[in-house]
């Protein structure tokens, strides 16, 4: 039973990260360490390194929530026992089959169906990654795990990734996924996308093709939201905004977040991996209250991830 208490805590959200490369163009570190393809013809492969590389000590600096008991899938029959008690796949097996019985290569990318009821949200989905020569196995949550992806080319829609994630195919027998996270890029700017949608609309061109592109995928992949309710997410994480010194703790936060009844459940929402918490930033809160940017520069201003987010949700209505 001591196998049991290496498993992952019950009761949190965890961050999962994943790097997507053109599978022509892997980093050397992440050789060996790629799931396998699932499609023929798929362009893009996923990883997911483990915490230490085996050979050469070095940290790939991996804090996702998976890798707390990736390894007891393996290790002995006891931890493999341990990891059925917490996940309980085998109570999942006629939802996987059923999956696996609906795939059709033709259909759209996306055919999400975890977001439609919360009985999906204990669901767990555990793949397969290369370990160099071994395989390793991971266990997620796509329904209230935040997938923290990492890209290394653009894509017009994020969800499509649901196709080719190993914990998300229908192929193998799962169904999609809920919330996205990108890195906030403190360039972008809401002059940048007000500027955008003017250029889309057929203003004269002034933003560069690679910008362009930036704002397709981030438009597209809300307006995808939009249209999927409340379900899903696209998150924007912003490392430059630090709690205010009278703030509330994250303890406290945490208590403030469960007894305010009027927010919704999105605004309530913390994911955790190992040494860091994200917090949600709830809409009704006010941005100046809670939080300050670490330069102490205003974060009012037109490169504000507040701002930026709240003109996001604008553009898609008008597309």
């Amino acid at each position: 039973m001591i196998w049991d208490f290496a498993t992952r805590p019950h009761g949190i959200r965890g961050v999962q990260h994943f790097s997507i490369f053109h599978r022509n163009s892997v980093p050397a570190d992440f050789e060996g360490h790629i799931a396998p393809l699932l499609e023929t013809n798929q362009i893009e492969v996923v990883g997911a390194p483990s915490t230490i590389d085996s050979t050469t000590m070095g940290p790939y600096s991996n804090n996702s929530t998976y890798t707390i008991d990736g390894g007891l899938w393996t290790a002995c029959r006891e931890s493999r026992a341990a990891m059925f008690r917490r996940y309980r796949p085998d109570e999942w097996t006629a939802f996987y089959e059923f999956q696996k019985r609906k795939y059709n290569p033709e259909r759209e990318r996306d055919r999400s169906v975890v977001h439609l009821s919360r009985i999906y949200h204990d669901m767990p989905a555990t793949f397969e990654m290369n370990h160099g020569e071994k395989s390793q196995f991971f266990t997620v949550f796509p329904v209230t795990d935040l997938i923290f992806m990492h890209l290394t080319s653009l894509r017009l829609r994020l969800w499509d990734l649901s196709k080719q994630l190993p914990f998300a195919s229908w192929r193998l027998g799962f169904g999609g996924m809920c919330h996205i996270a990108l890195e906030f890029d403190p360039s972008w700017s809401v002059a940048e996308l007000e500027q955008y949608q003017r250029e889309w609309e057929g203003a004269e061109p002034v933003l560069d093709a690679e910008r362009c592109k930036e704002y397709d995928m981030l438009v597209q992949t809300s307006r995808d939201v939009h249209y999927r309710c409340h379900f899903k997410s696209l998150w924007l994480v912003d490392r430059r905004l630090q709690r205010k010194h009278l703030a509330p703790t994250p303890s406290q936060l945490e208590a403030i977040l469960e007894i305010e009844e009027d927010l919704p459940d999105k605004d309530r929402m913390i994911f955790h991996e190992d040494g860091c918490s994200y917090y949600g930033m709830p809409s009704t809160f006010c941005e100046s209250w809670l939080w300050a940017y670490e330069d102490d520069k205003p974060g009012s201003g037109d490169f504000s991830s507040s701002a930026f987010k709240q003109r996001l949700q604008h553009q898609h209505t008008q597309f």
